[in-house]
C-alpha cells in the first residue's frame, strides 16, 4: 500500500531518490512489517491513554528490550547516515531527512512510546528525537 501510495503521489517524495538510501528505505519498511513482535505484542496500540504502569512491565521483557536495542540501532544508523545529510527541502527529522514511507511503517511503534514510555527512558538521544518528531506532527496533534 505504501509504494502504492508513493507511485500515486510522486510529488509527496516518499522514496528518497538516493538509490542506496532507496534499498534501505525499503529494507527497513520489510524489517518493521516482519519485525518487532515482542514490542508490538506486550506494548499495544493505545494513543489514548498513558500506560506506564504496563508500560514499566513490558519494557523489562527480553523480547521488548531485544525490539528497542534494534529500533536504537536501526533509527540511528539511518538518521546519521541519511536523515543529517538531508538539505534544501528533503531535511527534516526523520530516518531520510524528509518522511518517507519506512518512517509510515514505523510510526506506530514510535507513537507506542509516547503512551508506554513518555519519558523515551528506553531510549538513545537521537531515537527519542525521531520519536519526538512524530508527537509534533500536526496530524498527531
Amino acid at each position: 500500500i505504501a509504494l502504492h501510495v508513493a507511485d500515486r503521489f510522486p510529488l509527496a517524495k516518499l522514496i528518497p531518490s538516493n538509490p542506496k538510501a532507496k534499498a534501505l528505505c525499503y529494507s527497513a519498511s520489510a524489517e518493521m512489517h516482519s519485525s518487532f513482535t515482542g514490542l508490538r505484542t506486550n506494548l499495544s496500540m493505545n494513543c489514548v491513554s498513558t500506560g506506564i504502569r504496563h508500560g514499566i512491565k513490558a519494557l523489562a521483557l527480553p523480547e521488548v528490550q531485544s525490539d528497542i536495542k534494534r529500533l536504537n540501532e536501526l533509527w540511528n544508523e539511518l538518521i546519521l547516515k541519511y536523515g543529517s545529510l538531508a538539505e534544501g527541502e528533503d531535511a527534516g527529522p526523520f530516518l531520510f531527512g524528509r518522511i518517507s514511507i519506512a518512517d509510515i511503517m514505523f510510526a506506530p511503534v514510535a507513537l507506542r512510546f509516547m503512551t508506554y514510555d513518555p519519558l523515551f527512558t528506553s531510549l538513545n538521544e537521537i531515537s527519542k528525537r525521531y520519536v519526538q518528531a512524530f508527537i509534533d506532527l500536526p496530524a498527531i496533534q
